[in-house]
């Protein structure tokens, strides 16, 4: 120990600020590292997108890009007026934010675009004919003799999409009979078919419902009893036109009138649709196989 004791006054002292942490080892006083976490930076902007929605209420949901020929959907871009196009079908306008698309008439993939966006909708046709008996109608007859008809309402499926743009209508076809209707033979199923509208209405297992009600009839063909047991066939081809449009065949229908000696009973089916009745039963709705069907 020095002479005299040690003099604490004249040793320099240095203590941080109060509340300043001392620095680590290395570090110069009074200088604070950089901090290790990023700078927040704002979130990457959504790319802009194209929003479907059917015009049409059903089937199912309005933003379904599976859609009929001649179908409408109601378009819209996320980022404001831009320009559009399609690859097939038709575009209310080539630039706004929004704009109405018709589907062409025959079944394709169509790409519309708006700006950087593009939206695929699957447009598909009229695929199969099914029938229903048009409520609170019986089965056309004459008593004694071996003539059936009936009234129909037809369904255009699939029933996943909807026809309300579509018509459709029957191709003209010779009949094959035997037996009590061989006077038939080749008879005209129609030389002048009409073309039937179809409703918004779509049935679930059926498809989208028609506006006019078909009829299916046997005739009378004249034969004296007894009356051999035979029936009349028509394997009927079917077409459907979107507006002003060409035709184009999708389904054929059958429709067959049949009358059994050993039961004595005459009947008529068509695309699903039928009815049945007895020889002896009473004359019933005759007009309804002789008069065209109600609009």
């Amino acid at each position: 120990m020095p002479r005299g004791g040690w003099d604490f006054s004249k040793i320099p002292l240095y203590a941080p600020p109060l509340g300043q942490p001392r620095e680590k080892p290395g570090e110069q006083p009074g200088v604070r590292p950089p901090s290790q976490n990023p700078a927040p930076q704002s979130p990457p902007s959504q790319p802009a997108t194209i929003a479907s929605q059917t015009v049409a209420n059903e089937p199912g949901a309005s933003t379904r890009t599976t859609i009929g020929v001649g179908e409408q959907v109601n378009l819209s871009y996320s980022a404001g007026k831009t320009h559009w196009a399609t690859s097939a079908g038709t575009l209310s306008s080539d630039y706004d934010d929004g704009v109405f698309f018709n589907a062409p008439d025959t079944p394709q993939n169509v790409t519309v675009s708006a700006g950087t966006a593009k939206i695929i909708l699957t447009v598909i046709a009229p695929a199969s004919i099914v029938a229903e008996r048009f409520p609170d109608t019986g089965v056309s007859h004459t008593k004694d003799r071996p003539d059936s008809g009936i009234m129909t309402t037809t369904f255009l499926g699939p029933d996943t999409v909807n026809f309300r743009n579509v018509k459709y209508r029957e191709v003209n076809v010779g009949a094959i009979c035997s037996g009590v209707f061989k006077p038939f033979e080749g008879r005209p199923h129609d030389p002048s078919p009409k073309t039937i509208g179809m409703q918004d209405t779509v049935i679930a297992g059926k498809g989208t419902q028609s506006r006019a009600q078909d009829k299916a009839c046997s005739g009378d063909p004249g034969t004296p009893p007894p009356f051999e047991t035979g029936s009349i066939l028509y394997d009927i081809p079917n077409e459907y036109q979107v507006a002003d449009g060409p035709f184009h065949h999708f389904a054929n229908a059958t429709q067959l009138s049949t009358y059994s000696n050993a039961q004595s009973v005459a009947y008529t089916y068509k695309a699903g649709a039928r009815g049945w009745t007895t020889l002896s039963s009473p004359t019933s709705n005759p007009d309804m196989c002789l008069q065209p069907a109600p609009p």
